[in-house]
This record gives C-alpha cells, sequence and structure tokens, in this order.
C-alpha cells in the first residue's frame, strides 16, 4: 500500500493543544499502513502544535512537553480568570433578567 501524505490544521482551544498529541500518537506509523505528514498549519494552541511537528519534534516528545505541571497551572489560572469574567457579566446582566 503506498503512503498516504496528510495536511493537518489545527484549531486554537487550550485544551484541545493537548488532545491533538493524542490524536497524532494513535496516527498508523507502520509500515504497512504509513501515515506521513506532509503539510502543518493552526491557530492560537494549535499553531503551537503545528511549529513543533514542523520543526520534526516527535510526538512523544510532544506529549512529554504537555505533561509539564507549568502547563497545568497555566492553562488552570487562564480558566479561573475566564470563569470570573463569566460571573461578573453574568452579574451584571441579573438586574436585566
Amino acid at each position: 500500500m503506498p503512503d498516504r501524505y496528510l495536511n493537518l490544521v489545527f484549531q486554537g482551544g487550550g485544551v484541545r493543544g493537548i488532545a491533538y498529541a493524542g490524536a497524532l500518537s494513535a496516527m498508523p506509523t507502520s509500515s504497512a499502513d504509513p501515515c506521513r505528514i506532509n503539510a502543518v498549519g493552526g491557530t492560537s494552541a494549535g499553531a503551537i502544535m503545528a511549529a513543533l511537528l514542523a520543526v520534526g519534534t516527535p510526538i512523544d516528545e510532544i506529549t512529554k512537553y504537555l505533561k509539564e505541571p507549568e502547563l497545568f497551572r497555566l492553562l488552570e489560572q487562564t480558566e479561573l480568570a475566564r470563569i470570573a469574567r463569566i460571573r461578573e457579566a453574568w452579574d451584571d446582566l441579573q438586574p436585566l433578567l
């Protein structure tokens, strides 16, 4: 069977960047059914994933980066700030409802 060449485009969205590593690690790599990445692109977290792939970073190394506790602390702070903004907006809307 001939090699399959893929063009991948990744969306942004913080946590999706982590999910992409899992999806990529599940891609077939055996010589019987290989998938080869031809081109990559993305936005926000997806752009980070695309850049790592473009420079040849192996998927297992990307996964290792994504498991760093510092990354999760950053994501958690971002999510907490987002929740606080949503609560403030909701409180501002309450008198209008």
